[in-house]
């Protein structure tokens, strides 16, 4: 299928070529802006590349998915541990992680040789046997909830890790059907969250507990994070050879009781940003927009190629008080980097000209 896809733009730059060798202008043209924007979305992209709620693994063929909820049935996630139910879009049984308070629930799915890992709030969808009713029971009616910011950041986060535990499952999947013997761990992805919003920088946790603050503007880049006594525990800094933070090819960073360092792209053209200090090799690659949390500008952070949390952001949000601001959600796996993670936060939000 998606070699299909990508042949569809090519036979339509061959008809505008043709077109356009004939005279005939106004079919050559459309021809040659729908093969642009078809191969705008597909051409060179493969099904997991194109599709942030839904991801595919070939599989040897032989793992059903009986055997491999019994090897997964006491792992725990932010969604709770793993459950059997029907799915209207499979013809055998599913593996069903939530649904949480917001609806999010994770499928776990096969066809074929391929399972298919889908990120949904579409409860009718699920076919549950009558003894898993009560899963339901959690499920919150937010349609006349009031939205401040800690409970927006709260939804928000349960969005960003619904679709980043996509990864974690596919690759959990293809170690145990490459190894049968393979070690399940104990939990996945569990997090705790923190956010902090534009109306004061003070970045907390979801019980309200406040951690730091954060001060920034573009030009001249500058990132300043203070802890609640008011003393500086990091700073970003422009590179005073770029003509604009943009061009800039890395940017000073001080870390209280870490070694001086510098952000750096990642090569390859990928989009995110590294820093190698005495902590470790610290990467935030950049991953599809979460449009079900509002969320446009989203990381996941790894630790000497290990995931430590999540990071996402949207330019405005408007709560019920009336204020639009600048949000920032943080799911932290391991609290011991929350500076790390603030400090790439706030550097990326500031790159990308979400000015404080």
């Amino acid at each position: 299928m998606d070699k299909f896809k990508r042949i569809i733009p090519m036979m339509l730059a061959f008809i505008a070529i043709m077109a356009f060798l004939t005279g005939q202008w106004l079919i050559a043209g459309i021809c040659a802006v729908v093969a642009g924007s078809v191969w705008s979305v597909v051409g060179g992209k493969t099904f997991n590349d194109r599709n942030v709620y839904v991801k595919k693994l070939e599989t040897s063929g032989d793992l059903s998915v009986e055997e491999l909820y019994e090897k997964i049935r006491d792992m725990e996630t932010p969604l709770g541990k793993p459950w059997i139910a029907q799915h209207q879009e499979f013809q055998g049984k599913v593996i069903v992680f939530g649904p949480g308070i917001f609806k999010d629930y994770v499928t776990v799915g096969k066809k074929g040789r391929d399972y298919f890992f889908q990120d949904s709030t579409v409860l009718a969808h699920l076919k549950p046997y009558e003894h898993d009713m009560y899963r339901f029971d959690g499920v919150a009616d937010i349609s006349n909830m009031e939205v401040t910011a800690a409970r927006y950041c709260g939804f928000a986060s349960y969005k960003m890790i619904a679709a980043a535990m996509l990864e974690d499952l596919m690759d959990l999947v293809h170690r145990i059907d490459s190894n049968r013997d393979y070690q399940v761990p104990e939990s996945m992805d569990i997090y705790k969250m923190f956010h902090y919003d534009t109306s004061d920088n003070i970045v907390k946790d979801e019980d309200g507990n406040e951690y730091a603050s954060c001060r920034a503007k573009y030009e001249p880049l500058r990132v300043d994070i203070h802890d609640m006594d008011g003393n500086e525990i990091a700073t970003v800094s422009a590179d005073p050879d770029a003509r604009s933070p943009k061009l800039a090819r890395h940017w000073p960073v001080t870390i209280e009781g870490v070694d001086e360092n510098h952000f750096t792209r990642l090569r390859g053209g990928a989009d995110g940003y590294e820093l190698k200090c005495s902590l470790g090799d610290f990467k935030a690659v950049a991953f599809r927009a979460v449009r079900k949390g509002n969320l446009s500008c989203n990381y996941r952070i790894f630790r000497n190629d290990i995931l430590i949390g999540v990071y996402g952001a949207n330019a405005q949000i408007e709560f019920s008080d009336g204020r639009t601001v600048q949000n920032n959600v943080i799911c932290s796996f391991d609290d011991d980097y929350l500076t790390i993670f603030i400090v790439f936060s706030e550097f990326i939000m500031t790159l990308n000209k979400f000015i404080k």
